[in-house]
């Protein structure tokens, strides 16, 4: 399906961009400004990562919601930056739903749901 080339490919880009962004732009561990630039790149990358889950939707969406609750394990940075996605995550009407049950299972959905 070309479409999920297209999402893949567009995280197997954004995943580039992000391991790029740390390998290239992270200071040594003694600089003196190592906290600020990694808090930097940090916002940076958890930026790019809310983009892609935005474009993507779906299965990038939960785990965007999924990083947004792990305060305890992951960087400050990401976690507020996909908190976005437990109040304004965005949404399929349910026609389009129905049409996707239906179109899998050959059935329409009152055949298969009482």
């Amino acid at each position: 399906n070309a479409y999920s080339a297209i999402r893949f490919g567009r995280a197997a880009l954004a995943v580039a961009k992000i391991i790029a962004d740390y390998k290239f732009n992270l200071p040594a561990y003694t600089a003196p400004n190592y906290g600020s630039v990694m808090s930097e790149i940090h916002w940076r990358t958890a930026e790019r990562l809310k983009v892609l889950c935005y474009q993507n939707g779906g299965l990038f969406v939960k785990v965007g919601q999924h990083i947004g609750a792990l305060d305890y394990v992951l960087p400050h940075e990401y976690v507020q930056t996909m908190k976005v996605f437990h109040e304004d995550a965005p949404y399929s009407p349910l026609s389009s739903l129905y049409t996707l049950i239906e179109g899998d299972l050959g059935k329409p959905v009152s055949d298969i749901f009482e």
